[in-house]
């Protein structure tokens, strides 16, 4: 049981199964062993706005994650460390789904309107 003192509204399990990531309505992000259900080290931080979307990539050490303003932050899962940076919409608070691809390979973002594939 994960005892969490902030409110999550989005999670992802990594492929591996080892571990879970939390985003929250702090912008932030977090890192959790499934087995000992305790944090791996400190909060990611670096959204400025709400995040949409996050998915762990196929080998679970990198995760990316996708926020309001249109910032799509790829991490290192053991350090936190943000790895890349990509804006993927020049308007801020137009992307509203976002979908990684089964291999981790492409990123599909929509405003609504059109759809994007981003390599990752």
């Amino acid at each position: 049981m994960f005892a969490v003192t902030h409110t999550p509204v989005i999670v992802a399990w990594s492929p591996d199964g080892e571990k879970v990531m939390s985003a929250s309505l702090d912008n932030m992000l977090r890192c959790w062993n499934t087995i000992s259900s305790k944090l791996l080290g400190p909060p990611f931080q670096g959204h400025k706005e709400l995040i949409l979307a996050a998915s762990f990539l196929r080998d679970s050490s990198h995760a990316i994650s996708l926020s309001r303003d249109g910032e799509l932050l790829m991490w290192d899962t053991g350090s936190g460390e943000i790895t890349r940076q990509e804006t993927v919409s020049k308007y801020a608070q137009t992307i509203f789904v976002a979908a990684l691809s089964v291999d981790g390979t492409l990123l599909v973002t929509s405003d609504g309107k059109q759809g994007v594939a981003w390599d990752i």
